[in-house]
């Protein structure tokens, strides 16, 4: 068509005319297919053009670990907690298996309610159920395509509210994609995948409550809130406080616009009945849940970890947070994009304009600054900032806004994004030292940040079209994210993450986690538990607590959960079990015999390479094989490490105890507070503890068993170290040294008291001379330290150890120098300091940590530890102690105990197993069996206490009470007795009648309000 236009005008006119006809039809196409090209985009849905970008970013983003064969399971909590979990999830949905959902589950450590255990992590999200979808051997595919499903709806969900606010189609694709990409989502993703579930119901909460502020129904709001109850209670409560500030805010801002209180209490009526319903129809789960955690370990922490201000460091990491996410101190994830902040400095300026968005941002900026705001946020625990999720709702509409806004931009706006942009760059400069040590990946935002100012200013003075500025800023919004989401996928040297596991790795590394050792183990219907020995996975990336031996049947009584049941706590902490947190309350035990033995731990699974016949305390023994032969079942190696290195054998254990038996004594719990941590392990062999006295029981008074170790401290002497230097500095800071050394043996002289550091700030190393090493041969050595007190570091210490190290080494401390070592100081924590504890012999060492209050997991203050430093046959004369990450501990008590397993300890333990269950027979929910005694006893269980577990004698309902200071006992008649344990998850039956009205509810509501929608409908 074109050329027969140009023959014909060829015709009739000279070639300068036909030059300019053709560069105007030219134009004229070129604008024809413009507009044509416009008018069909504006027909395509924004979700489908938001569905393009999304999986186009999602390839490049997570294109480093595909090209590294790498997955998105993370080494630490991936394949510790979320995917042995969503293992067990899916087995259960496929009816593989015996056990159920809604019960007890004996592969949860010691035992613990399956649904309020997993509650915190499946089994209200609605997307886990997809999981049943896909065959056994794809686990791993599934649980990645969950978290690539999960991110993708977090931008249906943020379109789904932002419609409603009548944004341009192109700042709704915009802000779908900053809303998705943010970097707490592509962080928290890999990390815990379910931690992006509050923001998808955050916008869709909002979107609820802003139709019942339009006087639309309440309906949909109720089943969102339900979903969201439901899915997990931790962050149902951060979204009630989130919700309830955006009603706050929004209804100010209605009262802002028209000065009436009008529909207020129409307002409360609707929202209430909204919440009312929405919380009933997910009581089923609710209440079971919130019942478990309000008795579970995590209950009564200090709030915001004892902080009233974050430590220095955090403020000063706060301006690099902004446009990055390197760090993440307090969970600080902000990282937004470019685009997001020139909307935040845009929405400032215009501060009475946007006064309704700038007083959230205002407010936003005070909660980063204090603690308390956090740990509210937080469950009213640790100051961890993961609130901030609700702030990328904000982010997103102010990145909107600042799209449709671009027309008005004005020369001001240009200033304030360049000078603000300038200024925040400075700011690190300076809080840095006056250094920019940045990432290059960090480099690389502040880069793309300037170039998008340019293109600002250089599309306003040139004058170019509106599909051109689009299509610059889209351009490098894109190049913004990717970069950010870079920062999860790849390392500061550019290649990927090396915390997420190979391919193939998480599911290999489950098979061979016992090197198959579980396989020799009976598959009868005997009950038993077992246990890996302290540090059988201390090595490489496979280090840690983990829930795997849940998926090999094994019983393993260590157990890795967000919500732990506090009986299990309680008993750990007061026999002074140093392995002890929140997140695992057990674990291994620490080692202890006789702990071992009071939980019925049968099997024992050690390090082949840590073998030694000298070691294995009394009533254990080897598996062997048929020639007689220790059975080594050899390493399966994994990729990426997770492995033992050498191998696995089992120790069979001859004195654990029956799940339940009765004893014909008692230990009340007054006496047995008097005890020391040992002994009152031991006191539990000779008879229950019970804090309510069981009549007919007769009491009996413990014995103490531990045998204290005398000892003398030796201070290891630092004096002989090379020196490089001979100036008359170094000579004295040698006879400082030498001071401290002297000092510290005199303070030490009747005890362990207090550990220092030298001048250089090294930390002193103490030997503790055992006392007639002989006497304390076959018997398991403890150390209690107790009464500890930290002495925390000081800038000017940091800095005068600094300056000490300079003369030893011969090395001028130039001013240079000072300014760099005062660098280092200011980005360390060393206000807010733990301490590192370990004690050694020469066949088995120990240690402890103090977190720090940063630690937002685990911190508690510990006053008192015992460290096991094994059974041994060998001849033990020194225990070395040494401390670390503080310049000085002082310790109120050092001792020293050994207890042996002979003797009576032996009569003692053969006449439990004596008086265990007859008949036993344990399934998921039901223990039964039959007792025989000839006086009344106590039931006696190492069962963790939960008021879910029914006891009947007889068929007769038995009340049951706490034993052992976190176990199910109960009150026995003598003679002979039919015996049931039932369990009953505590407030499921109320739960599910709850629900059931709830549900009732919401379907008269919908039917009662869509009716009263089509009449309104008719009559208009």
């Amino acid at each position: 068509m074109v050329n027969t236009i140009l023959k014909e005008a060829d015709l009739f006119c000279p070639n300068s005319v036909r030059i300019n006809f053709t560069i105007y039809l030219f134009k004229t196409l070129c604008q024809y297919t413009k507009e044509n090209f416009m008018r069909h985009l504006g027909k395509v849905p924004v979700w489908i053009t938001y569905t393009v970008a999304f999986i186009i970013l999602t390839c490049i983003i997570y294109s480093p670990l595909f090209l590294d064969g790498r997955s998105l399971i993370w080494t630490v909590d991936g394949i510790s907690q979320h995917l042995p979990i969503l293992t067990a999830f899916q087995k259960m949905l496929k009816g593989i298996g015996t056990q159920s959902l809604f019960g007890w589950s004996w592969n949860l450590g010691l035992g613990a309610d399956q649904m309020t255990t997993f509650a915190y992590y499946v089994v209200g999200d609605p997307f886990n159920y997809l999981v049943a979808l896909f065959p056994t051997t794809k686990i791993e595919f599934a649980y990645q395509f969950l978290i690539l499903i999960r991110l993708y709806a977090t931008g249906l969900a943020f379109l789904t509210f932002a419609r409603i606010w009548h944004f341009s189609r192109l700042s709704l694709l915009i802000g779908s994609l900053t809303y998705t990409f943010t970097a707490f989502a592509l962080h928290i993703g890999m990390h815990h995948p379910f931690f992006l579930l509050p923001l998808i119901f955050f916008p869709l909460l909002c979107w609820g409550i802003e139709r019942v502020f339009r006087g639309k129904s309440w309906w949909p709001l109720a089943i969102v809130i339900a979903i969201t109850v439901a899915s997990n209670v931790y962050f149902a409560y951060v979204l009630a406080l989130g919700s309830v500030i955006y009603t706050i805010w929004r209804y100010w801002q209605q009262y802002r616009q028209t000065k009436t209180y009008a529909r207020f209490w129409q307002l409360i009526y609707h929202l209430l009945s909204a919440v009312l319903v929405g919380v009933a129809c997910a009581a089923v789960l609710v209440i079971p849940t919130v019942l478990a955690m309000l008795h579970s370990t995590r209950t009564g922490g200090q709030f915001a970890n004892g902080l009233s201000l974050y430590p220095l460091s955090y403020y000063i990491a706060l301006p690099n947070l902004v446009l990055n996410s390197d760090g993440m101190p307090f969970w600080v994830i902000l990282g937004i994009s470019s685009l997001t902040w020139l909307a935040i400095l845009h929405s400032l300026r215009h501060f009475k304009q946007r006064w309704d968005l700038n007083s959230l941002l205002i407010i936003l900026l005070v909660g980063l600054l204090l603690p308390a705001v956090a740990a509210t946020f937080n469950v009213l625990s640790s100051p961890s900032n993961r609130w901030l999720l609700l702030s990328t709702l904000l982010f997103s509409v102010l990145t909107m806004r600042l799209i449709d806004d671009w027309k008005k931009l004005d020369s001001w706006d240009y200033r304030l994004f360049l000078g603000a942009s300038v200024g925040l760059i400075i700011i690190i400069w300076v809080v840095n030292g006056f250094t920019f040590n940045v990432s290059a990946r960090d480099l690389i935002s502040y880069i793309l940040l300037f170039v998008l100012i340019t293109w600002f200013i250089g599309s306003s003075a040139m004058h170019l079209s509106r599909l051109t500025l689009i299509i610059g800023c889209f351009t490098l919004l894109c190049l913004n994210l990717i970069n950010t989401g870079f920062g999860a996928t790849m390392t500061s040297s550019g290649v990927a993450n090396p915390q997420q596991l190979y391919r193939g790795s998480a599911t290999s590394w489950i098979n061979k986690y016992l090197d198959g050792a579980q396989k020799a183990l009976p598959r009868n219907d005997n009950f038993y538990r077992t246990t890996l020995t302290p540090g059988f996975y201390a090595r490489g990336a496979a280090s840690g607590k983990k829930n795997i031996s849940m998926l090999l049947g094994t019983h393993d009584i260590a157990s890795y959960f967000s919500v732990q049941n506090r009986s299990i706590s309680q008993f750990s902490q007061s026999i002074g079990n140093q392995e002890a947190d929140p997140n695992s309350p057990l674990s291994t035990a620490d080692g202890r015999t006789t702990t071992r033995n009071l939980l019925g731990v049968r099997y024992i699974f050690e390090l082949a390479d840590r073998y030694d016949p000298k070691n294995i305390p009394v009533g254990y023994h080897a598996l062997k094989n048929n020639d007689g032969h220790v059975r080594i079942f050899k390493d399966q190696p994994v990729a990426g490490g997770l492995s033992n290195k050498t191998g696995t054998i089992v120790f069979v254990n001859d004195n654990f105890l029956p799940l339940v038996s009765t004893q014909n004594a008692q230990i009340s719990a007054a006496k047995y507070q008097r005890l020391n941590a040992v002994d009152k392990e031991q006191a539990m062999i000779q008879a229950p503890i019970t804090d309510k006295p069981i009549t007919g029981v007769k009491q009996v008074q413990p014995q103490k068993i531990a045998t204290t170790v005398p000892y003398t401290v030796k201070v290891r002497n630092i004096t002989d170290r090379p020196v490089n230097s001979s100036s008359r500095l170094s000579q004295k800071l040698v006879t400082t040294n030498k001071k401290i050394v002297n000092d510290n043996q005199t303070t030490n002289q009747d005890g362990l008291h207090q550990l220092v550091s030298d001048c250089q700030g090294h930390q002193l190393t103490y030997d503790l001379i055992l006392d007639h090493p002989e006497k304390w041969q076959n018997k398991e050595l403890y150390l209690e330290v107790s009464g500890m007190t930290m002495v925390k570091p000081t800038l000017n210490q940091f800095l005068q150890n600094n300056a000490a190290n300079a003369v030893f080494a011969n090395r001028p401390n130039t001013t240079l120098a000072k300014i760099q070592q005062f660098r280092q100081a200011l980005h360390t924590d060393w206000q807010l300091s733990g301490y590192y504890l370990s004690a050694s012999t020469a066949y088995r060492s120990n240690n402890f940590s103090q977190q720090s209050p940063t630690n937002l997991s685990n911190y508690s203050i510990r006053k008192r530890v015992i460290l096991n430093l094994g059974y041994s046959s060998h001849l033990r004369r020194i225990v070395t102690v040494r401390f670390s990450q503080v310049p000085e501990l002082k310790i109120h008590h050092v001792k020293l105990m050994a207890v042996g397993f002979k003797g009576r300890y032996q009569r003692q333990i053969k006449a439990i197993q004596k008086h265990g269950l007859k008949q036993q027979k344990v399934t998921n929910n039901t223990i039964t069996g039959r007792t025989q005694a000839q006086t009344a006893s106590v039931l006696t269980t190492s069962i963790p206490y939960s008021t879910g577990w029914h006891l009947t004698v007889d068929d007769k309902p038995t009340k049951t009470q706490v034993v052992n200071t976190g176990f199910v006992g109960a009150k026995i008649p003598a003679g002979q007795h039919k015996v049931k344990l039932q369990y009953h998850t505590p407030g499921l039956r109320l739960g599910a009648i709850i629900s059931l009205i709830g549900l009732l509810l919401l379907l008269v509501s919908i039917l009662w309000q869509s009716h009263a929608w089509l009449h309104n409908q008719s009559n208009q």
